[in-house]
Order: C-alpha cells, then sequence, then structure tokens
C-alpha cells in the first residue's frame, strides 16, 4: 500500500530495476553465459584432478566425469549452437 504522500519509494526501486534490467539485458545474459562457462570448466578441472589423484575404482571416477560433461554440455548454449531451440 503507497503512503499518503504520493512518493512509493518501493515501486520507484522496482520501476529502476526493471529499467536497467530491460536496457542492459544483453550484457547480464552474456555475464552469466561467461560465469556458467566459467564455473564449468572449474568443475572439469576438480573432477579430472579427483580421478587423477583419487583411489576409487576406474569406472565409478569415468561415470562420475562423463555424467557432469553431459550435464554441463546439455545446460550450456549448445543448442543454441546446434540449432535445436525448445
Amino acid at each position: 500500500m503507497p503512503p499518503a504522500t504520493g512518493y512509493d519509494p518501493i515501486g520507484a526501486v522496482q520501476q529502476g530495476i526493471v529499467s536497467l534490467l530491460n536496457t542492459n539485458e544483453p550484457i547480464f545474459i552474456d555475464i552469466g553465459a561467461r560465469l556458467f562457462a566459467s564455473f564449468a570448466v572449474i568443475l572439469i578441472a576438480w573432477y579430472g584432478i579427483r580421478w587423477m589423484f583419487g583411489g576409487e575404482h576406474t569406472g565409478v571416477r569415468a561415470f562420475a566425469l562423463t555424467e557432469l560433461l553431459l550435464v554441463t554440455v546439455h545446460r550450456s548454449g549448445a543448442r543454441r549452437l546446434t540449432g535445436i531451440e525448445r
């Protein structure tokens, strides 16, 4: 409920945020895609290092790394690269 004075600070902040997101949407999408790719590289390196130094059975480690790679490729922009859209 807005105050009686006519100034709604929450509405002004919401309007400012929406305006910022609408104006700079491509930049935010690009930042998110780069951040996702960076985290994916870190996870793949982490699994590779664990696989190299781990003492588990080789099949278990290979399955975990393969599962990570498949999930990463599926969630990344691979659909855009292949032309497949939902």
